[in-house]
């Protein structure tokens, strides 16, 4: 399992909360955070799948940024299948 998550939690939630009317809110179990009207636009995961893994899933503008990142540095960026349509 990759090492403790919190330092990477606490800059990511200083990142999320920094901007305007974002604020925390648990989704399954994990931290998310959404805007004012309650759209999440990132979330935190570790080992949520029991997969080892820690990441940061962030809301992208829509399929064509999301493939043109991906295509950049798969290595880094994909798309997760259980978050369908708004993944």
């Amino acid at each position: 399992m990759s090492p403790d998550p919190a330092p990477l939690l606490d800059r990511v939630r200083a990142l999320c909360l920094g901007l305007p009317e974002a604020v925390e809110r648990e989704s399954h179990g994990a931290p998310g955070f959404v805007v004012e009207d309650g759209k999440f636009f990132a979330y935190f995961w570790h080992n949520h799948h029991d997969d080892g893994e820690t990441v940061v899933i962030v809301k992208t503008s829509g399929d064509d940024e999301q493939a043109q990142l991906i295509e950049l540095d798969p290595a880094c960026y994909y798309k997760p299948a259980y978050l369908g349509s708004s993944g």
